[in-house]
Order: C-alpha cells, then sequence, then structure tokens
C-alpha cells in the first residue's frame, strides 16, 4: 500500500491514513533531496529532520488526535524541542560549509538534529 501511495501525489486526503500519509511525506521529502542532488551538482540539496518538536500541528486533525495531543503534553514536555531550537538544525544545514555544493558534489545528505545519518535502511 505505501509503493503506490508514493506515486500518489494528487489522491483525495479522505484515502490517506494519517500517519500512513506523514511517513509517505517524509519518505518523499528524502527521494526528492536525492533525485534533485544527482540532476543539479552545483546545488546543494539537504534532507533535514529537526527531530520531535513541540507544535501546534495537530490543530486540524481529528479530535481524538487533539485530545492524545492534549493529554501528552506534559509528559512531551521533557522531551521535545521548542520551535526555536527545532529551528538550530535547518539552520545548520543552510549555514555549515560541510553542506556546500562543493562539498556534497551531487550526493544528496539527510540530516537529523545536526547529524548526518548514513545511507540506507536502519538495521
Amino acid at each position: 500500500d505505501i509503493p503506490q501511495k508514493l506515486l500518489d501525489f494528487r489522491g483525495a486526503a479522505q484515502t490517506h491514513k494519517l500517519f500512513d500519509a506523514y511517513a509517505v511525506s517524509k519518505l518523499q521529502n528524502v527521494l526528492f533531496a536525492h533525485a534533485f542532488a544527482s540532476r543539479n551538482p552545483q546545488i546543494a540539496c539537504v534532507a533535514c529532520h529537526p527531530g520531535f518538536v513541540f507544535t501546534s500541528v495537530t490543530r486540524h486533525l481529528p479530535l481524538y488526535v487533539r485530545l492524545a495531543h492534549v493529554l501528552a503534553v506534559p509528559f512531551w514536555v521533557l522531551f521535545q524541542k521548542t520551535p526555536r531550537q527545532g529551528a538550530h538544525c535547518s539552520l545548520h544545514c543552510c549555514l555549515s560549509p560541510s553542506f556546500s555544493a562543493a562539498s556534497l558534489r551531487g550526493e544528496s545528505r539527510f540530516v537529523a538534529d545536526c547529524r548526518v545519518e548514513r545511507e540506507g535502511l536502519p538495521h
């Protein structure tokens, strides 16, 4: 089911399950970065994941998700970053010389919490 969703950029929102759609969107970001970098080696391309950031991302989701979010916030606040802290990863990718087009030479990178992740599937 996921491989088909990867190809379906125009599907109706109600046909996608909530977390499947989120996971597919993240994978599409990584695939886009890889394809873009291979076609445009003169431009640095990095897919960036800031980590677990406290935002109002659930505000338009179904009621049961919003309620679960409200109940979980007191526990999550111990582990979540502020939006300002979450922006650090994006800024790191934009400003660090290690992510310049010259240093990447047409390769893409996936950066999570300011660390470059290894290519391939996790072991």
